[in-house]
């Protein structure tokens, strides 16, 4: 039987996410925010 790891892995390897709080982190980096 496969870990669960291993299931997570086959599916895929990239992973994509977006924060509500994106423009609070790139301010407190001093980055500039992407459009």
């Amino acid at each position: 039987m496969a870990s669960v790891g291993n299931k997570i892995l086959s599916l895929g390897t990239k992973i994509v996410a977006v924060g509500r709080n994106y423009a609070a982190h790139a301010k407190e980096l001093g980055a500039a925010l992407s459009e």
